[in-house]
């Protein structure tokens, strides 16, 4: 569940300049508090290069029930125009027993991405597998979100395929609510009348799908978001620091 708010922090980030910036962010439950945090950090590696690091750790009850699991994502690649593109997509999750490791490389000029699987059990390699995937896509979760939110007032709704999710086809849904909707989710989220309001819609294992509201500021950053019906904790809140 973890891995959805960290693609959707990273989308809420727009640099547009060399030097290297970092964002903090708390994840809170109103039955449990404190349940763990994520840290953003972005650079230009270039004049057209980009590397996007965003991780997230468990803290309190969450990381009892989950062994005290953190992720990783990486997403580093090209500046095309206004657009982040990747040419390297990474996934890694861990705990005190397994790892688990998705590298995914895209190739623009034969359109194709290869992904390679790499998982461990108590430090030992368990499984190595390489495929390729069944369709091509210059985005993966964060630089679509990202390229997306970047520029709020220009915001549509939308159904996008990414590298990284492959579950219904590898499809995101992005939804612009009506004013009625987005004014009470900016009532929830307790934000300003200035916020953008987008729900989207994650694919997830057995035909499931996981919706994440989020509040993206006029600047282009993420400010603020909840997801629902998460098993043992309920609704799931993510606060910028």
């Amino acid at each position: 569940m973890w891995r959805l708010f960290v693609g959707l922090i990273v989308a809420g980030l727009l640099l547009m300049t060399l030097e290297a910036k970092t964002w903090e962010y708390r994840i809170t439950s109103p039955l449990f508090g404190t349940l763990g945090s994520v840290q953003i950090r972005e650079n230009n590696t270039s004049q057209k290069g980009y590397r996007i690091v965003a991780e997230a750790k468990t803290h309190g009850i969450a990381a009892t029930l989950t062994r005290h699991r953190h992720w990783q994502v990486l997403s580093e690649g090209k500046w095309k125009g206004l657009r982040r593109v990747p040419h390297h997509y990474s996934y890694q999750e861990e705990d005190k027993k397994k790892k688990k490791i998705h590298d995914y490389s895209i190739d623009p000029v034969h359109r194709k991405v290869e992904k390679s699987t790499r998982e461990w059990k108590r430090g030992k390699l368990r499984k190595k597998e390489r495929s390729k995937l069944p369709y091509y896509s210059d985005e993966d979760p964060a630089t679509l979100l990202f390229n997306l939110l970047s520029h709020p007032q220009m915001l549509k709704s939308g159904r996008y395929r990414v590298v990284g999710a492959e579950k219904n086809g590898g499809y995101i849904t992005v939804t612009v609510p009506d004013e009625r909707n987005a004014a009470s989710e900016r009532s929830r989220l307790r934000v300003g009348k200035q916020e953008k309001i987008v729900y989207i819609v994650i694919p997830q294992k057995k035909k499931s799908s996981r919706k994440i509201v989020a509040a993206v500021s006029t600047d282009g950053e993420l400010d603020a978001a909840y997801t629902v019906a998460v098993p043992v904790i309920g609704v799931l809140y993510m606060k910028r620091r």
